[in-house]
């Protein structure tokens, strides 16, 4: 077992990164099957409020899902950092007022709380353990 969890962490992401990458460089598979499951989660949850982290550079896109929830006039709930243990769900009506946050991820920069009970959580992820983490 690592010494250091942290330094395990971002090595065994490493990795992942790049098998993805040679596994599927273009993404459209898995982009597609995130659309679709997009519309699976508006039509089976009809979530009012949808709580989404916001992809970065080389995960699955959640742009449009975010697009069409907002279209659908869902309330769209994305972290805001307050500091390095506290995070916010803020509302957010667009992409306007958004910019690289602390991890530069898109991010409000001001802070909108909501206020509703959040319907569905979606997490874009680069790996899952078998119990979910």
């Amino acid at each position: 077992m690592d010494a250091d969890p942290a330094a395990a962490k971002r090595t065994l992401r490493a990795r992942i990164r790049q098998r993805r990458l040679v596994a599927s460089p273009a993404g459209d598979e898995a982009q597609a099957s995130l659309d679709a499951l997009a519309e699976q989660l508006l039509v089976r949850l009809a979530p009012r409020t949808v709580f989404c982290y916001l992809s970065t550079p080389g995960e699955v896109s959640t742009t449009r899902i975010v697009d069409t929830l907002l279209v659908r006039g869902c309330t769209v709930a994305v972290p805001f950092l307050v500091d390095r243990t506290t995070m916010l769900a803020s509302r957010i009506t667009g992409w306007d007022g958004l910019a690289p946050g602390r991890l530069g991820i898109l991010a409000p920069t001001t802070p909108a709380p909501v206020a509703t009970p959040i319907d569905c959580v979606l997490v874009p992820g680069l790996a899952f353990s078998l119990a979910g983490a």
